[in-house]
C-alpha cells in the first residue's frame, strides 16, 4: 500500500470517527434529558448494541497496538473478547431473522404513529376481544331477564341430554293372500321394466322384449343338448317373442299389494268368500225328493 492511500484511509477514518463521536453525544443528550425513553424496549437490540460496541472498542485496541508495532500478545485480552463477542453476534442473528417482522412493523409504527392499513397481521383474529364480546352479551341477557337456553347455567357447564333407549317399530306380518297379491305384481311386465331401468343390476337380453322365463331356459337347454325338439305343452301358450296384451300393461291392480295395506284405497268394497256346499246337505235333498 503506497504512503498516499494510507494517509487518505486515515483522513476518511477521522472524519467517520468524528462523526460518530458527535452522533453518540447527541443520543447521550437525548437520553440524559428524557427524550427517548428506553425503559420498556427490545432486549434483543440491546444486547446486540452492546456487544458491537464493545466489538469495536477491542478492535480498536488491537488497532492502536498493531500501529505501534507491538505484538498482538500484549493485547491478549482484547483478543478473547473480540472473540467471544463475535460468537454472541454469531448466535444472535438467527433471532434477528425471525424478529425482523415484527421489528420493522414497531418501527413503521413508531414513525407514522399507528398500524399501517395493509398490515396482513391486522387481518388475523383476535380471540381477546371475541371473549370481551361474549362477556357483553352474557351481561346483557342477565339484566334483561331472559329466559336461558335449557342444560346452561350460571358458572356451569354443559351437560347434554341423555338419550332414552326405544324399541324400534317391528313390521307388522302380512297374510298369505297380501304375500301372493304383491308376488304376482312383482312377477308382471311393467314392474319387470322398471327393475331393468332403475336397478343397479346387468340387463338381461333375450330374444324378445320381455325376459325369458325359467322354464323356457330350462325347455332350450334340454332342446340343444339332447338335439330333439320337444312338443308343445297341452294348454295354450303364448307364442314366443310376442309381448304382453294392453290388459297387462294398462292393468294396475296389483300396485297397491306393493304399496302395503295403508295406502290401498279403502273405497274399494272387500272381495266376498265363496261359500262351500255340504256335501250331506246335498244327499239329504236328494234322498228326500226320491223318497216324495
Amino acid at each position: 500500500m503506497a504512503a498516499s492511500e494510507a494517509v487518505a484511509l486515515l483522513e476518511a477514518l477521522r472524519a467517520q470517527a468524528a462523526e460518530v463521536a458527535a452522533h453518540g453525544r447527541e443520543m447521550l443528550r437525548r437520553v440524559r434529558g428524557g427524550q427517548l425513553d428506553t425503559k420498556q424496549g427490545v432486549s434483543l437490540l440491546e444486547v446486540r448494541a452492546q456487544a458491537l460496541l464493545g466489538y469495536l472498542q477491542d478492535l480498536a485496541l488491537l488497532v492502536c497496538a498493531k500501529a505501534r508495532g507491538e505484538s498482538l500478545g500484549s493485547a491478549g485480552a482484547a483478543r478473547e473478547r473480540l472473540l467471544e463477542t463475535r460468537v454472541v453476534l454469531e448466535k444472535l442473528r438467527p433471532l434477528e431473522q425471525r424478529l425482523k417482522y415484527h421489528l420493522e412493523k414497531l418501527l413503521r409504527a413508531a414513525a407514522s404513529g399507528g398500524r399501517g392499513a395493509e398490515d396482513p397481521l391486522s387481518f388475523r383474529p383476535a380471540p381477546s376481544n371475541m371473549a370481551a364480546q361474549e362477556e357483553d352479551e352474557d351481561d346483557d341477557d342477565g339484566k334483561g331477564g331472559g329466559a336461558k337456553a335449557p342444560g346452561l347455567g350460571g358458572g356451569r357447564r354443559y351437560v347434554p341430554p341423555r338419550l332414552v333407549p326405544t324399541a324400534p317399530a317391528l313390521p307388522e306380518p302380512e297374510s298369505r293372500s297380501d304375500l301372493r297379491a304383491r308376488r304376482r305384481a312383482l312377477s308382471s311386465a311393467v314392474i319387470r321394466e322398471l327393475q331393468e331401468e332403475l336397478g343397479e343390476g346387468p340387463r338381461q337380453e333375450g330374444e324378445g322384449p320381455f325376459p325369458t322365463s325359467r322354464e323356457e331356459i330350462h325347455r332350450r337347454r334340454f332342446e340343444e343338448s339332447m338335439l330333439q325338439r320337444l312338443g308343445a305343452p297341452r294348454r295354450p301358450r303364448r307364442p314366443r317373442g310376442a309381448g304382453p296384451d294392453l290388459d297387462d300393461v294398462t292393468n294396475f291392480g296389483a300396485f297397491p299389494a306393493l304399496l302395503g295395506a295403508a295406502n290401498q284405497d279403502s273405497s274399494e268394497p272387500p272381495q266376498k268368500k265363496r261359500k262351500k256346499a255340504k256335501m250331506g246337505k246335498k244327499k239329504g235333498r236328494k234322498g228326500e225328493s226320491s223318497s216324495n
